[in-house]
């Protein structure tokens, strides 16, 4: 160790041989410690003010202002019995407070574990909340107790938001229905952990789960919407001393499960195929937390599969998809030099007609989606032209594919360039991320 190392401030950091968590202090309520675990079986853990690994010095992070003044914190770490018996505890919270179904209750119960171990997730998790103002934020407050570093926020803007130091991964909980679109958009692409946002001079560090409060789906078509139905008596008060009960049994236990089944998840293997068109990344996000519990994977399975058919569905009229399916049909005509942006927008048009779909789509909409997936229409005299060589039509059939869209949907191959249904599987996962 180098005693005059300079010291690196820290919220916990996960090494092959090490872990530890930054905890409130139980001597200091104002002050923060280390609970750290070493070895690979992480059985004890100890406290500490500081931690070193490789001759780095780790203290604790300390906020002067901001907003990771408002995140909540793990006491140290505790027993958690079964995967089984604390899964069934945090059901509980969510089925007497808020008088939740059995299915919701899980899947908040899902969300919970994951935002334990999202640090090693392909992607953190995204809840949608529809449904009455009471109920809704009651679950954002018993969330706030059952999940890491939880905020609850009425309102926040992008300068907030930029207050959030690197390494945090806080779970926002944000109550409010009309966030700004700068917030929203800035939110929606911090769930990937390998991608950052930038404003001005400053990195945004916003990756995390994250429960929004809305009268529609979610934007973009990432995370799940959940509808909390009407509760059937009045929602019961939830005082602060009552809250803070119910995060100093559930915290430490979620510490633990964190410590316990950290590898576990980040060496899980999960089958996505079944799940398309949904990303294997919110798949992954969803279920590998929690696959050391089978009555919970299976309710979430079950909610997952339900989401799959909504979003397949969705297919039919989805623009991407329907122009996709549009220019298909071109390359099936064997005689086809190629085709104007015009024809595609027609047949477009014709498509959604038939499917009882009133959306006006313009040439120059169609050749946009065109140019989307990198097929670049050549301008002539009579309009934007697509010259159908081997390559572009290999291409459209890919896109096609990668959408799973309604024409290629009876493995009936009609040209060269169909794939039959064995060859398709290998292109299962890369359609999910083009998704």
């Amino acid at each position: 160790m180098k005693e005059d190392s300079e010291p690196i401030a820290s919220f916990g950091e996960v090494f092959d041989d090490m872990i530890f968590e930054m905890i409130t202090d139980p001597y200091d309520a104002t002050g923060f410690i280390f609970e750290y675990w070493e070895g690979k079986k992480r059985r004890k853990g100890s406290v500490t003010d500081e931690v070193w690994h490789d001759d780095k010095r780790f203290v604790p992070f300390r906020a002067k202002s901001g907003l990771v003044r408002a995140v909540r914190f793990p006491p140290k770490s505790q027993a958690f019995g079964s995967m089984e018996e604390l899964a069934s505890s945090v059901r509980q919270i969510f089925s007497s407070y808020a008088y939740l179904t059995p299915e919701v209750a899980s899947i908040l119960a899902a969300f919970s574990f994951a935002t334990w171990v999202v640090d090693c997730l392909p992607g953190a998790p995204i809840l949608y909340f529809v449904g009455p103002r009471e109920t809704s934020d009651m679950v954002l407050r018993l969330l706030a107790c059952t999940c890491a570093r939880a905020v609850l926020l009425s309102g926040v803007d992008v300068s907030g938001l930029a207050t959030i130091p690197a390494g945090l991964r806080v779970t926002m909980l944000l109550a409010e229905r009309y966030i700004s679109r700068a917030v929203v958009r800035v939110l929606g692409t911090a769930q990937n952990p390998h991608f950052h946002s930038v404003r001005g001079n400053k990195t945004l560090n916003l990756y995390g789960a994250k429960v929004f409060v809305t009268d529609s789906a979610g934007a973009d078509g990432r995370g799940l919407e959940l509808c909390i139905p009407p509760p059937r008596k009045p929602v019961p008060m939830l005082t602060n001393v009552e809250a803070e009960k119910i995060a100093a049994e559930t915290q430490p236990k979620m510490l633990g499960y964190r410590i316990q089944n950290y590898q576990r998840v980040r060496q899980a293997q999960i089958d996505c195929e079944k799940f398309l068109p949904l990303s294997s990344q919110e798949i992954y996000a969803w279920l590998a937390p929690i696959l050391g519990c089978k009555d919970l994977q299976s309710v979430v399975t079950k909610y997952l599969l339900e989401m799959t058919k909504e979003a397949a569905a969705l297919r039919y009229t989805n623009l991407e998809c329907v122009v996709a399916e549009a220019v298909l049909t071109f390359t099936h005509e064997s005689e086809m030099k190629g085709f104007f942006v015009g024809d595609a927008a027609e047949r477009v048009r014709d498509i959604l007609k038939g499917r009882h779909e009133d959306t006006e789509v313009t040439d120059k909409t169609a050749g946009s989606v065109l140019r989307g997936f990198g097929i670049r229409p050549e301008r002539i005299t009579e309009g934007y032209w697509i010259e159908l060589t081997d390559a572009v039509r290999q291409q459209i059939h890919t896109i096609a594919e990668a959408r799973n869209v309604l024409a290629i949907q009876d493995g009936v191959p009609r040209c060269p360039y169909c794939r039959k249904p064995e060859e398709k599987d290998q292109l299962a996962e890369a359609g999910a991320k083009q998704l």
